[in-house]
């Protein structure tokens, strides 16, 4: 995924997940949310991913990647991406990524 996307754009997420010998490895569950990283704004709320792999590309859509605030040239949202294996174990994982405003204008 590139670091920065135009607003109301679309890019791909790709997450792996290993084991703790650094095998691949399939966890049962596997979600995902968005916030906007200034203010805590949520995004998209925590949605499943589905099927589940050891390797998986999380599609974030043009409307994910909106401008919140329309006041400023660039936007860094979070994709927080949980997953859980079996009844004890999980991880946790944070993805940043820049939005521009295309339609900023900076104040005279």
């Amino acid at each position: 995924m590139a670091d920065t996307v135009n607003e109301k754009s679309s890019a791909t997420l790709k997450v792996e997940f290993f084991d703790n010998a650094g095998a691949a490895a399939v966890p049962t569950t596997i979600s995902y949310r968005i916030d906007n990283d200034a203010d805590g704004t949520e995004i998209k709320d925590d949605t499943a991913v589905s099927p589940v792999a050891s390797t998986v590309n999380i599609l974030l859509t043009a409307t994910d990647n909106r401008i919140v605030n329309s006041a400023v040239e660039r936007e860094l949202h979070k994709v927080t991406v949980t997953a859980t294996f079996g009844a004890n174990e999980q991880t946790v994982n944070e993805f940043k990524l820049t939005v521009r405003n295309l339609n900023f204008h900076p104040p005279p």
